[in-house]
């Protein structure tokens, strides 16, 4: 299947139409992924129906076929050069980059290129075949990022709109410029993550989405555990009214997954 066709992208903050290089389809066959691709987790049991363990989701590889053109669409030759420069920008990577589709700027796709071939005439002029593995099985929005500066209570709506999984786990980062509780409430949901008798001048990290990690930034020594109720903020899809209780500066970062519909 073939994905963002007859479109720009960007990689690595690299733009190919700047260049030059932009997605085609070399194909008549318009068929192309869409959504998520998930697998059931269960265990076969006693019962009549086998026992229901969750889900889990596949991650997903897309087939990219590039070409270069000119300012009037027209093929232009591939030098030996170019490809020196593709495989430099496209396959060198050995970590997952952004990669961006120009059809919608606002999602990004955690991405590396695997494999690539190229079909060349005797002048050069053709297209060049690319395989692309994604890090999860959808993508995501830009990051959403709230901050608040409370002095005593502070109330803020945010919004999931994500549309794989049926929460949002946001990271939190906060900092305590007196010393005393500090409460987040999702109060849609009637969750309260908690923090008590945390010391004046303390900055924490909260990593939440798959890490459930806490982290004093400015005091590895001080162990958090004790001054935490373990209840992670999420968010519901929709609307979550967000009640911060205690002084300090706060900052609540997520992404909305987003299945793939481009």
């Amino acid at each position: 299947m073939s994905q963002f066709k007859n479109i720009g992208f960007t990689f690595d903050g690299i733009s190919g139409e700047d260049l030059g290089y932009y997605i085609v389809s070399t194909s008549k066959n318009g068929e192309a992924y869409m959504g998520v691709t998930k697998k059931i987790k269960e265990e076969e049991s006693s019962n009549f129906a086998p026992s229901f363990q969750g889900v889990t989701y596949d991650v997903i590889t897309f087939d990219l076929t590039i070409a270069k053109v000119n300012k009037y669409g027209d093929s232009v030759p591939i030098s030996e050069e170019d490809v020196f420069f593709l495989n430099n920008w496209l396959l060198k990577p050995e970590d997952y980059r952004i990669f961006i589709s120009h059809q919608n700027r606002d999602i990004l796709y955690y991405a590396m290129f695997t494999q690539a071939s190229n079909f060349l005439n005797g002048a050069r002029e053709g297209y060049i075949n690319l395989t692309m593995r994604l890090a999860s099985g959808c993508s995501y929005s830009t990051v959403a990022h709230h901050r608040a500066v409370v002095k005593d209570g502070y109330t803020i709506e945010i919004y999931n709109k994500s549309n794989v999984e049926q929460y949002v786990y946001p990271d939190v980062w906060f900092y305590k410029g007196t010393e005393g509780n500090l409460s987040i409430t999702n109060t849609t949901l009637g969750e309260e993550m908690k923090f008590t008798d945390i010391p004046q001048g303390t900055t924490v990290s909260c990593y939440n989405e798959g890490l459930k990690q806490i982290v004093c930034d400015n005091n590895p020594e001080f162990n958090l555990r004790p001054h935490f109720n373990k209840q992670w903020l999420r968010l519901a899809y929709g609307r979550n009214v967000i009640k911060i209780d205690g002084e300090c500066e706060i900052d609540i970062f997520f992404q909305n997954k987003i299945a793939i519909q481009n």
